[in-house]
């Protein structure tokens, strides 16, 4: 298992998958890395290229892009190369409760934004943004605790949930008394915004009547990069013709 809850990372977020063995299944932190460039074939998703994702990942992974294009490319053109994976992951990956992970690796690829490697997600979403209920929650945030028990807990290490699956977690005693001595920290979201705080310190940005962002957000910073990408495609097209 690679997992290194430590420090911050850019392009770097650890989702949560689930194992089922017979009758029982196992939550385990799994790394989600992202990189982004100049180009113009979209976003990439390495596991569907490699024919190691199914239907439901794939859906979940091209509403990525109508997300994207919803905020950040409403009257400009979307240049962008990207790709994402998940890091020493041999076996088929199916559901779409990775999509909000893959999400805020993308878009801290783009930005140049470190994220924490000490808080885990796990979560849908639909292009608008909205944080949609997964399932094997308990065990997702039991298996993640008990990872960061093996590693050692330092009182500031969490995971993010759909608030919509929050009343349905049944958990361990010692679970809830980590939680409630604020030894492990449990983050219910209902936006893909509301994460960005907690993972970066950031505020994620609400879009301006002249369609920009509040300088210093999340969402200023992934704009100002397609810009610049928008540029520097239109100065060499510029110098083909010249």
């Amino acid at each position: 298992l690679s997992f290194e809850p430590v420090g911050s990372k850019v392009g770097q977020i650890h989702g949560i998958g689930l194992i089922q063995v017979s009758d029982e299944a196992f939550g385990r932190p799994i790394r989600v890395m992202s990189s982004a460039y100049l180009g113009t074939e979209g976003v990439i998703n390495i596991e569907r290229e490699a024919l190691l994702s199914g239907r439901i990942h794939n859906k979940g992974f091209l509403i990525l892009s109508g997300y994207l294009g919803r905020t950040f490319a409403r009257s400009k053109p979307l240049l962008l190369s990207a790709s994402l994976s998940f890091d020493q992951l041999y076996e088929e990956i199916e559901g779409d409760s990775a999509s909000a992970a893959e999400l805020y690796a993308l878009l801290s690829a783009i930005a140049g934004i470190p994220i924490r490697q000490d808080i885990c997600i796990t979560g849908a979403i639909n292009q608008d943004g909205t944080i949609l209920p997964v399932g094997g929650v308990t065990e997702k945030v039991e298996g993640v605790f008990a990872a960061f028990e093996q590693t050692g807990l330092t009182g500031s290490q969490g995971i993010i949930v759909p608030r919509r699956n929050v009343e349905y977690l049944v958990l361990r005693r010692r679970i809830r008394d980590a939680v409630a001595d604020g030894r492990f920290h449990l983050y219910a979201i209902d936006r893909i915004e509301e994460g960005w705080p907690i993972l970066t310190g950031l505020e994620a940005g609400t879009i301006q009547a002249d369609e920009s962002f509040p300088e210093g957000t999340v969402h200023n910073k992934v704009d100002a990069q397609l810009d610049e990408f928008v540029r520097e495609w239109k100065g060499m097209q510029e110098g083909e013709t010249a």
